[in-house]
């Protein structure tokens, strides 16, 4: 996880969520609020490609590294992460976006990425390449008129440039897990977990930062109910 001051009140409520839910399966938890961007031989980007450096700090020390922002949080009761990892035994795991209607519905609040070096070699373009950023992050050509790209904001556009341009055969290699598997952004979406069978891995939580707020302290709540001292 990567937050700073300006996230914190959420943040710090979902690092605790998520806190629970590794040391229940015996994951390491990596929490940073530097900031490489700000430096003199960088370029400056905004806080949500932090996650890129950050992962490129940690991930030659694990098999698998799992990116989830701020944000985020792991229900207590979902199962081992690496269940899913083994269903699908591909190099980088992607989750859909609930708004399909600019594709690929990639989003990239939630990453999981093996460790291996074609895998390291895409996180290094993400995080540096200044040529791909502009690429892909901004408006795209439409019959000659310059146009919006729906939800290509940030990071999380030149993720779905890679995947749109199949840059460095990066489909032939990753999972696009359908809505619903992995995570959901709406607390109305819990109606049809029951129809479901199952509930995703991780509320991601949608809205305002007032939401986010309220949200995170309740499943916080929930918890200590429970007998965790939060």
């Amino acid at each position: 996880m990567w937050y700073d001051g300006e996230f914190e009140s959420y943040g710090d409520n979902c690092y605790k969520i998520n806190k629970v839910y590794c040391d229940k399966y015996g994951y390491d938890l990596i929490k940073s609020s530097e900031r490489v961007y700000d430096s003199v031989s960088l370029p400056f980007r905004k806080a949500h490609w932090e996650r890129y450096p950050l992962i490129l700090k940690h991930i030659k020390n694990y098999d698998y590294v799992v990116w989830i922002d701020a944000d985020a949080f792991f229900y207590n009761i979902s199962p081992p992460i690496i269940d899913l990892i083994n269903k699908y035994k591909k190099e980088i795991l992607f989750s859909e976006d609930d708004n399909r209607l600019n594709p690929p519905a990639v989003n990239s609040g939630v990453l999981i990425l093996k460790n291996t070096e074609r895998v390291i070699n895409i996180i290094e373009k993400w995080a540096y390449s200044e040529e791909l950023k502009d690429k892909y992050c901004g408006r795209k050509l439409v019959d000659g008129y310059l146009c919006p790209r729906m939800n290509w904001v940030e990071d999380q556009a030149i993720v779905r440039g890679f995947v749109e341009d199949n840059v460095d055969d990066i489909n032939n290699m990753s999972k696009l897990m359908p809505y619903l598997e992995l995570q959901h952004y709406n607390a109305s979406e819990r109606n049809f977990f029951a129809k479901l069978k199952k509930i995703p891995y991780i509320f991601h939580l949608a809205g305002n930062h007032e939401h986010r707020l309220k949200e995170s302290k309740e499943y916080l709540e929930k918890l200590r109910k429970v007998g965790h001292n939060l």
